[in-house]
């Protein structure tokens, strides 16, 4: 079974970053700390105590973080461990881990300024038509983004490829010569997940992680 971690940036405090940091390795901390934006340093921050809390859970030691590394295209793994994948907006992230299959997740906020029309040329036809048709047209957005963006994390391919190529209207979704089963991951309200497999779908454990478990890692 595939686990699915949450967890609420809420949670902290500015004043706790500096200790959480100190419980990654040395590399990672400069890493984290190289990053321009606040925001996006406690996004890194989080995912990867949030990896390895995930380490301890599958009874793996927690210094395998150290052997974190990315593939040729660019997609992080950490040798000898499951398949995993990390996505962040704005108050939450979210981490799956638990199978040898490739796996993405995407999250995102549902932000209510984006301009849908100008963004169509990311989608094919029967995926701009689902829009359209839509009652709510930045929800249907962000349905299919969520969707394309974890088939891409999954393969290990960023958002510059030529993402109308990948039609994700449907469950099952033919791209880069496999099938991806997609699953909606219901996290809170104004946040969109789905999760991508190229495996048939499995059936996956939600866990919203807390403060306190973070603190102790």
């Amino acid at each position: 079974m595939l686990n699915i971690w949450v967890h609420n940036l809420g949670h902290w405090q500015e004043t706790d970053f500096a200790h959480l940091l100190k419980k990654l390795p040395e590399n990672m901390q400069r890493e984290i700390c190289s990053i321009k934006y606040r925001e996006t340093q406690w996004h890194r921050l989080v995912g990867r105590l949030l990896l390895k809390k995930a380490l301890k859970h599958t009874q793996y030691a927690e210094q395998l973080i150290d052997n974190w590394t990315s593939g040729t295209n660019g997609k992080p793994y950490i040798p000898q461990w499951v398949e995993f994948n990390i996505s962040h907006s704005k108050d939450y992230i979210v981490l799956v881990f638990g199978e040898q299959e490739p796996l993405g997740i995407d999250v995102e906020y549902l932000k209510k300024n984006i301009n849908v029309v100008a963004l169509k040329y990311f989608f094919c036809e029967n995926e701009r038509k689902y829009i359209e048709e839509s009652l709510d047209k930045t929800h249907a957005f962000f349905e299919l983004w969520t969707r394309k963006e974890a088939i891409l994390k999954a393969c290990g391919q960023g958002m510059s490829n030529e993402l109308y190529l990948c039609d994700c209207s449907k469950n099952i979704v033919q791209y880069a010569s496999q099938n991806w089963a997609i699953q909606k991951v219901q996290i809170v309200e104004e946040y969109v997940c789905h999760l991508a497999q190229n495996t048939q779908q499995q059936a996956f454990d939600l866990r919203y992680i807390q403060r306190v478990e973070l603190s102790t890692v």
